[in-house]
């Protein structure tokens, strides 16, 4: 074998070696997610999302017709998921995005960075009052924003979406003792919270209430 067949050989082997070592530095330092079929597909829309381990931070970029509408920076996550739930929060046809932000008390807590998709622009747009609410989703039967709080007890809130912000509507607390578990069931009237109805059942603490 002649010497320049082998340096050859040992160039495209030395290359391969780098691409395979780059690629195993993206996926130890991070992910990236890319999407133009399910967000706005309609309107040309890509959109972009990678996460840094090293920084628990997330960066989301929008694209509309291949130019950069929208950049967002320095989201906090603590597991690097780059990949976002696609829920449409406010029912108005458009897909908005839920992206993990952390686990709170118990483990069960699950908090969100929730942006709303703008209509007009498709670019994304904060919702006001979802910060520190936990198991937010739209409930298939109701057809309302609903978070649950896990603690002692747990409790169940039902929201609206007026413009950008989250509005508590009704909630209703669960928990127990030894002998009984009890169940409170509150309206928030112009931000105020109201008691509406309380009752208990003695069930020997085995939590025997829902939340209706």
């Amino acid at each position: 074998m002649c010497a320049s067949s082998s340096s050859s050989k040992d160039s495209v082997l030395s290359g391969l070696i780098k691409e395979v070592e780059v690629q195993d530095k993206v996926r130890m330092e991070g992910e990236f997610y890319m999407d133009s079929l399910i967000y706005s597909p309609l309107k040309k829309v890509r959109l972009e999302v990678s996460s840094i381990y090293s920084k628990d931070e997330l960066s989301i970029r929008i694209f509309k017709d291949g130019i950069l509408i929208q950049k967002i920076d320095s989201l906090f996550t603590p597991v690097g998921w780059a990949e976002p739930d696609y829920i449409d929060f406010n029912l108005d046809g458009l897909f908005d995005l839920k992206f993990h932000a952390g686990t709170g008390v118990r483990g069960s807590n699950e908090l969100s960075h929730v942006y709303l998709q703008d209509p007009a622009s498709s670019r994304l747009i904060k919702l006001r009052g979802s910060e520190g609410v936990p198991n937010l989703y739209v409930d298939s039967v109701s057809q309302k924003v609903t978070a649950t709080f896990y603690y002692g007890g747990t409790t169940f809130i039902d929201y609206k979406i007026v413009g950008d912000s989250l509005i508590e509507i009704e909630e209703t607390e669960v928990s127990s003792d030894k002998e009984f578990t009890y169940r409170n069931t509150y309206r928030y009237l112009k931000g105020e919270r109201v008691l509406l109805k309380k009752d208990s059942v003695a069930d020997g603490g085995q939590g025997l209430f829902g939340r209706e």
